[in-house]
């Protein structure tokens, strides 16, 4: 029915062969977090609101498994389709019937805020009250939170040394691992001591053997812990970069493990299967697997294109095949055959550090804009610098430093040609002013004297070298005929913010924003009339292809199209729950959208 096809879906992702990797719709409209792979055909997500999916054929088909509350998912555990257990603020569930029906597992008396982790149907752990006695415990129940028998931990070598119970996990019913604060006063000096000691158990508790100090715990810091159903110990240290130690022992010994060479400074995430088995994740979308305890590593594919690396900030195409895309993290991604594979290009010219109004400081791209023969372009970072490219987007000049210390927080740029164009500042910049120009395609930039009312403005656009128009909040538009050296404010109609606006010709100016906002004018922004919009959802950016055909992009995948230069709009929204930040048409049925999580999407049929 028409509700349900206006219904937003999120993907999740199954790998095939290492190499390639195929979006799976889940059929839920809410953030998945999380994924358990208990087989390969087995799978369970978790997400926001106490969200659960499942999969018994491998990621064809998905079902909800959902607990029933809105809960922030903790843990989630299982042994297959039917049995799952998870935790959340100290409260773990149990489902027997594959999510249809879910009981509580009851807490130890007096056991208020600890955490519980469950490592089967029946057996439950969490940490002992404290009783200020110098007793350090855990508390094990063997049969579902019914009774609960306390587990005393080995106490401190030193008896001037007090420990507390800093965190706990297990891999099963027999291996765990438990990581303890200790400090105090030792030897005639009264030396302060505060360090990190982790113990281990291979036979549920009954035992438990001091892991060695690594060098990250001598060094202050604690490092994460992993154990495998095999009995393996990982210790996983990320201070300035991923460092990987491996115990087959229970802590008594070490051996380093080798990373996916030039990875380990990127790397994301490490994540053991087993004591050979294990994947390395990258920050720019790859992802790494060994089957033999690193000694070699076989690249599985990278996932930029379903939306799990950086945020995908702005689209360029040059052609039907060459294209670009910036990201938030400072790099950009290419592709020569039509957005079907990207290839992350890191530019010689990294955006700087700063501090870019709402965006927090500053190291990654937030918009980019080619002249129409692409021999030059520019593009905008988050500490508010025009940075200028003459190849492309191979590399990126940075500005004068003069100009990058007056231009302040740039907001938006629009460049009407190779040579003229202009900058919203947000902070009134060094001389008082909220225009910036320059007339050397951004080598070099120049106070606007006298311009200090566009503080509230999100976006600005010129049709010529006089006519402009800004919008931003409340639905406010500021419109110039002097080539930007004076404003006059003009109502919308709308008390809702605009985010971005377009020039369609001289002076048709459409403009998008919160709720679905679109406004539109025929005069050059002097009068504006309110567009019925399709959606409810905030606007971002609007692009047009030529007089006729259009489209704005926002939140939850939304896309909606126009073929009357704005006066009507249709529905054509994007299967993904991310929010999409740009957009770029060729024609009307080639086009490609970017957006939050790294998502890149592209349409042959327009959309439809």
């Amino acid at each position: 029915d028409a509700t349900r096809a206006k219904t937003r879906f999120y993907v999740a992702m199954r790998v095939t062969h290492h190499a390639s990797w195929v979006p799976q719709f889940s059929g839920v409209d809410a953030r998945l977090s999380s994924v358990l792979i208990v087989s390969p055909t087995v799978v369970w997500a978790g997400g926001d609101n106490g969200l659960l999916v499942i999969t018994e054929d491998g990621g064809a088909t998905w079902r909800s498994a959902s607990l029933g509350r809105s809960v922030s998912l903790q843990s989630l555990q299982a042994s297959d389709a039917r049995t799952a257990w998870l935790a959340f603020n100290g409260v773990s569930y149990n489902t027997l019937d594959g999510g249809l029906s879910w009981r509580t597992a009851a807490r130890p008396e007096g056991n208020f805020y600890s955490e519980i982790v469950q490592t089967s149907p029946t057996q439950l752990w969490t940490a002992a009250p404290d009783t200020n006695q110098g007793v350090v415990a855990m508390q094990r129940s063997v049969d579902g939170g019914k009774t609960w028998q306390t587990v005393a931990l080995p106490p401190a070598s030193v008896p001037t040394l007090s420990r507390y119970i800093n965190s706990y996990k297990f891999a099963d019913a027999l291996r765990g691992l438990v990581v303890l604060t200790e400090n105090g006063y030792v030897g005639p000096n009264f030396n302060y001591v505060n360090r990190y000691v982790s113990l281990s158990t291979q036979d549920g508790g009954v035992t438990w053997q001091t892991m060695n100090p690594r060098s990250s715990v001598a060094a202050g810091n604690q490092p994460n812990f992993r154990t495998t159903p095999d009995g393996s110990t990982f210790s996983i240290s990320a201070n300035y970069e991923l460092t990987v130690e491996l115990s087959s022992d229970a802590g008594k010994s070490w051996v380093a493990m080798p990373l996916p060479k030039n990875t380990s400074f990127y790397s994301q995430d490490f994540t053991p299967r087993s004591g050979t088995q294990a994947v390395v994740s990258t920050y720019d979308g790859r992802y790494f697997v060994t089957s033999n305890t690193g000694q070699s590593w076989v690249e599985a594919g990278s996932v930029t294109k379903q939306g799990l690396t950086k945020n995908s900030n702005s689209v360029w195409f040059f052609n039907n095949r060459e294209g670009m895309v910036l990201t938030s993290d400072g790099n950009s991604l290419s592709t020569a055959n039509g957005g079907q594979s990207w290839t992350p290009r890191n530019p010689t010219s990294l955006p700087g550090f700063g501090y870019g109004y709402g965006y927090g400081y500053g190291y990654g791209w937030r918009k980019l804009q080619f002249s129409n023969d692409a021999s030059v372009g520019w593009a905008l970072s988050d500490s508010g610098e025009v940075f200028r490219s003459t190849d492309k987007g191979v590399n990126w000049l940075s500005p004068v430093p003069q100009s990058s210390s007056q231009l302040g927080a740039t907001r938006d740029f629009h460049f009407i040609d190779n040579d003229r164009g202009w900058a919203l500042v947000y902070n009134a910049g060094a001389q008082g002013a909220n225009l910036f120009t320059s007339s050397n395609g951004g080598m070099s930039w120049k106070v606007v004297p006298g311009v200090d009312n566009l503080s509230e403005m999100r976006s600005l656009r010129f049709s010529d070298a006089t006519r402009g128009v800004a919008v931003g909040l409340a639905g406010t538009a500021m419109v110039t005929s002097d080539g930007g050296s004076s404003w006059q404010p003009r109502p919308t109609g709308s008390a809702r913010g605009l985010n971005h606006l377009a020039f369609i010709d001289s002076r048709t100016v459409v403009a998008v924003g919160e709720s679905g906002t679109i406004v539109r004018s025929t005069d050059a922004g002097q009068s504006w009339a309110r567009v019925l919009s399709p959606s409810a959802n905030t606007l971002m950016t609007v692009r047009f292809v030529n007089a006729k055909l259009g489209h704005a992009v926002g939140e939850l995948g939304t896309v909606l199209m126009t073929q009357d230069g704005g006066l009507t709009w249709l529905d054509v929204s994007a299967r993904t729950g991310a929010t999409l930040q740009g957009s770029y048409f060729l024609d009307e049925f080639t086009g490609w959208v970017v957006g939050d999580n790294g998502t890149i999407l592209v349409t042959v049929a327009g959309g439809r």
